[in-house]
């Protein structure tokens, strides 16, 4: 399967591909430069250009932030570097080759199947332990420092496929919950796993994560959403009043502890309710410990390896790929750029990153942007030159931004772009009668149109368009080559390679669509599909010869 692959320079990383982008912030997979020994991949996330005027908003990623790096536990993912990039806010955190939870419910869905109880309560588990560490870390000197994720959900939890369960997102998300400006897409929670007292509007302290641990673990186990209305209203009022039925009137394999478990866990009574993540952990540690087999890691790592083998194999098929890009000048030859065209002295210097190279925060520092600069001077003589064309090259970054060429003569500069008609000024020129004069100003002529020649060959379209439309369209999610989209259908999903791609739709009461379909460069591929009701529960009564029989459903022995 082939791979397009468009990197992007981004100071001392490189930018691989987009894996997934959101309200504030886009996320791609990245490596160091001039680290030929640093094997593993690492994950960029930059906040989107729209929030970087938000004074508010940047100072308190920032704050938030520097306190994030400093969670180090097998359960978090963790954050290596805060820094700046021009205008550009990022973090550098650990790359976790895996799927979120989501991506994995939408996965048994489609297979009409439901998540094995032994495995959800390891994944709860996993979720606790890295909660806890959270909650009751503290600082240097010892004060709390009150960590709150505030956002547990489906897509923030992700598990490898080597059996790792990461809780993603902490310092973004807690930053953006102290925002006080309402921004539409950026600020606006996930209503369905937000605790009583958040959807009420109340102060709320590490137990409203608690809240949310359990709604997903009764998610896991039903396949179904707990709090899910027509409207968010709704889906808040359920939040705060809505009644909470056992997992195991959905799903008769959730035994009686486990219901004890999610009741416990899912108290709207803050006081009733698990007081540390800690304690809900020790109870499902306790139920796992009665289960023979027993579920590990491991356990976990063969189910993800077995049922997503099309999507492993792919992942791998991206290593050779991806392993060519260990310098500046690779990137730039594979973008078709002549590498004598950039001042490489001045680029910064690039620091190599070991494996166990010690967590660190950049000091956010307003840095101008450089302009390279190439001139080709039109002169009969060097005293008296006619006219300077100059290229900014650092304004070429096809097709985010137009390419200006300017005619400079004693500080007059008229500009023309690629995207108009070109008219070649030469402002203050003198007159001249000898033939030079006359030949002079057609080479000028002539360079122009090979630069605007060439700018038309690399303003060609590069990527393809999706538009997808469904029926529903309210709830369904949308996954592009296994990375979730913002919004519902009806979608326009641009910048995408061309080449195959991978579309499903999902939503918790309809069967999931998947389909494959091949995107051309500058075109647009339309997907309208009607999502099928799932099919209601049914009941098996079974007849046994024998009191000894033993009977065994979707591989667990049945009570």
């Amino acid at each position: 399967m082939s791979t397009p692959v468009r990197p992007i320079i981004f100071g001392k990383y490189c930018l691989l591909e987009r894996i997934s982008v959101g309200g504030m912030a886009e996320v791609f997979r990245a490596r160091p430069f001039n680290a030929p020994g640093f094997k593993r991949f690492l994950a960029v996330k930059r906040i989107l250009p729209n929030l970087a005027e938000d004074e508010q908003f940047i100072s308190m990623f920032v704050d938030e932030a520097k306190i994030s790096v400093q969670l180090n536990h097998k359960r978090v993912c963790q954050i290596y570097e805060l820094g700046r990039l021009q205008d550009s806010f990022y973090i550098v955190m650990e790359f976790i080759a895996g799927k979120n939870l989501l991506q994995i419910q939408n996965h048994l869905r489609a297979q009409k199947k439901m998540m094995s109880v032994t495995q959800a309560a390891f994944i709860a588990l996993g979720i606790c332990e890295g909660l806890d560490y959270a909650h009751r870390k503290v600082s240097d000197d010892g004060q709390p420092l009150n960590i709150i994720h505030r956002d547990i959900s489906p897509q923030n939890i992700l598990v490898s496929y080597d059996g790792e369960v990461k809780v993603i997102d902490f310092g973004i998300a807690r930053a953006a919950t102290k925002n006080k400006q309402t921004q539409v897409g950026v600020l606006k929670g996930k209503f369905g796993y937000m605790s009583p007292e958040q959807a009420q509007g109340g102060d709320i302290d590490h137990r409203s994560d608690i809240f949310a641990v359990g709604a997903l673990l009764w998610e896991m186990l039903t396949s179904r959403r707990l709090f899910h209305g027509k409207t968010d209203f709704q889906t808040l009022d359920l939040v705060r009043t809505g009644e909470i039925e056992p997992a195991s009137a959905r799903n008769s394999r959730v035994p009686p502890e486990i219901d004890r478990i999610l009741a416990r866990a899912l108290e709207r009574d803050v006081s009733r309710r698990y007081q540390w993540a800690s304690e809900f952990a020790d109870d499902l540690r306790a139920f796992l410990a009665g289960i023979k087999p027993g579920f590990t890691e491991k356990s976990l790592s063969q189910w993800m390896c077995g049922n997503f083998v099309d999507d492993l194999e792919y992942e791998k098929s991206k290593l050779p790929v991806f392993a060519p890009f260990v310098t500046v000048q690779d990137v730039i030859r594979l973008n078709h750029e002549a590498a004598e065209d950039l001042d490489l002295d001045e680029l910064d210097e690039i620091d190599e990153l070991e494996e166990d190279d010690a967590t660190r925060v950049v000091d956010v520092v307003e840095r101008p942007a450089k302009k390279v600069r190439k001139e080709f001077v039109l002169a009969e003589n060097e005293a008296e030159p006619m006219a300077t064309v100059v290229m900014n090259l650092d304004e070429i970054r096809l097709p985010d931004a137009p390419v200006d060429l300017a005619l400079l003569d004693d500080g007059a500069s008229p500009r023309v772009t690629a995207s108009m008609p070109v008219t070649v000024l030469t402002p203050g020129i003198r007159k001249q009668k000898s033939a030079t004069s006359l030949v002079l100003p057609a080479l000028a002529a002539a360079l122009v149109v090979a630069l605007v020649a060439l700018l038309v060959t690399w303003l060609r379209p590069t990527t393809a368009t999706l538009r997808i439309a469904s029926e529903p369209s309210i709830g369904v999610l949308v996954s592009v080559n296994g990375v979730t989209q913002s919004g519902s259908p009806p979608l326009t999903i641009e910048d995408i390679p061309p080449g195959e791609v991978l579309v499903t739709l999902s939503h918790p009461d309809y069967v999931p669509v998947t389909e494959r379909a091949t995107v051309q460069a500058g075109g647009t591929l339309a997907i309208e599909r009607r999502l099928a009701p799932l099919p209601r529960e049914a009941t098996i009564q079974l007849t046994l010869d024998s009191a000894e029989a033993q009977v065994y459903l979707d591989g667990e022995l049945l009570p």
